[in-house]
C-alpha cells in the first residue's frame, strides 16, 4: 500500500579529500511499498501470498494460519544525518498456532520513491524461528508461560540487509544505502523481534541512509600466490547492481 506522504532527509556527509569538507543534501521520499518474495518453508517450499505486502504459512490449529505483512508508510518529515533511524513501514507477524510447515526464511522487497533519484530498492532478507509451543525453557526469552512466552514459546523474526541485491544512490561521490536498522516496538528497538504465541505482533521496521562501504565485509588478504593467480587469469567479467543518480 501506498502512502503519498513525504520525507524530507538532509544528509550530511565528509569527504576525506586533502582535508575534510562538509557536503548535505536533502531527499524526498513520495512513497514506500513492499512485497514479499523468495520464501522457503520447512520443507523447502514457497509459502502463500509471495509477490504481495502479505504472505501466510503452515496448516491452522484453530486460530488461522500464520503470516507476515508490511504497510509502507513514508515517516512524518524529518531532518537527519546519515545513520539516523526513520520508520521504512510497519510489520506485522500474525502469530498463531499451526501445524507444520513453517516458514523458514523470506525476502522483503522494499521501494522508495524518491524525487530526483526515481525508485531505490533495498532487499531485506527475514529469517523466521518456529518454535515449539510447549518447551520449557524456550528457546528464547527463559521460562514457558511467563513474560514474551505467556501463551506458549515466542518465535523469532530478524531481518538484515542483502547489500549485493540493494540500490545505491550516490550524493557527493559518495554511495549510499537503505539498510535496516531492526524492529520498533514503543520506544524500544530489537535487532530480532519476538512475537507471542496466539495473537498479531506489530512493530515498525526502522531503517537508515548509511554509505553503502561500511557495510562491506573487509578484503581478506590473499598469500602471494593467490595474487599471482589472479593476474595471470585477468579479469573475467564482474557484477555490478545499480547505481541511481540524481537528476
Amino acid at each position: 500500500m501506498k502512502t503519498q506522504s513525504t520525507l524530507k532527509v538532509a544528509l550530511a556527509t565528509t569527504l576525506m579529500l586533502g582535508a575534510s569538507q562538509l557536503s548535505a543534501a536533502t531527499l524526498t521520499i513520495n512513497s514506500v511499498t513492499g512485497v514479499w518474495q523468495n520464501s522457503v518453508d520447512a520443507e523447502g517450499n514457497p509459502v502463500s501470498g509471495e509477490g504481495t505486502n502479505a504472505i501466510n504459512w503452515g496448516v491452522s490449529a484453530g486460530q488461522g494460519q500464520s503470516g507476515y505483512v508490511f504497510e509502507g508508510a513514508a515517516p512524518p518529515a524529518l531532518t537527519a544525518t546519515d545513520e539516523v533511524d526513520f520508520t521504512l513501514g510497519e510489520f506485522t507477524h500474525n502469530n498463531f498456532p499451526v501445524f507444520p510447515p513453517s516458514l523458514s526464511s523470506v525476502d522483503l522487497l522494499v521501494t522508495l520513491n524518491v524525487e530526483g533519484f526515481g525508485d531505490i530498492t533495498s532487499l531485506y532478507e527475514f529469517t523466521h524461528t518456529e518454535t515449539p509451543n510447549r518447551s520449557d525453557p524456550c528457546d528464547f526469552a527463559g521460562a514457558n508461560g511467563q513474560g514474551v512466552n505467556a501463551n506458549g514459546c515466542a518465535d523469532q523474526v530478524e531481518a538484515t540487509l542483502n547489500l549485493a541485491s540493494s540500490d545505491t544512490f550516490t550524493i557527493d561521490d559518495v554511495e549510499f544505502v537503505f539498510n535496516v536498522t531492526g524492529f520498533q516496538v514503543g520506544s524500544t528497538l530489537f535487532d530480532s523481534f519476538l512475537t507471542v504465541e496466539g495473537q498479531s505482533n506489530n512493530a515498525q521496521l526502522v531503517g537508515s541512509f548509511v554509505a553503502a562501504d561500511s557495510l562491506a565485509p573487509a578484503p581478506v588478504p590473499l598469500p602471494a600466490s593467490g595474487l599471482l593467480l589472479l593476474g595471470g587469469l585477468g579479469l573475467a567479467g564482474f557484477a555490478g547492481r545499480r547505481k541511481a543518480k540524481a537528476a
